[in-house]
């Protein structure tokens, strides 16, 4: 697990904008991977409580994607202390939801997206 976490700070320096629309492609990416290396995980997501009224939303509104391993949460900062309750996402739905790109802050550039991927996947661990 530390050399995950590792890999994920050196991702993260990387990509310092993650948090700002690449935080679905991040854990999409990272389950994949924990998924290739036998390790259970769950995609889950910080429920959005306070949606602006002429948003673009699907009908998953979040306000964070994480990954959980055992009682762990990881985002792109390495473990996550989560207060608030988390929601199981389905892996297929976020997949459809990546394709929509309205869905994500455009701080964090789409194009970065396939790099951001190969990356995550190309981690050792």
């Amino acid at each position: 697990m530390m050399n995950l976490l590792l890999k994920i700070k050196e991702i993260n320096s990387k990509y310092p904008m993650i948090d700002f629309g690449g935080c679905g492609t991040f854990s999409y990416h990272l389950s994949e991977k924990l998924d290739s290396e036998n390790i259970p995980n769950q995609i889950v997501y910080i429920p959005e409580k306070n949606t602006p009224e002429n948003a673009y939303r699907c009908d998953v509104k979040f306000h964070h994607i994480l990954v959980k391993v055992d009682d762990y949460m990881i985002d792109n900062h390495g473990l996550k202390f989560v207060s608030n309750e988390v929601l199981i996402l389905n892996k297929e739905k976020l997949k459809n939801m990546l394709e929509d790109k309205k869905l994500w802050n455009n701080i964090f550039p789409y194009e970065q997206w396939t790099y951001l991927s190969d990356d995550i996947l190309n981690i050792k661990l």
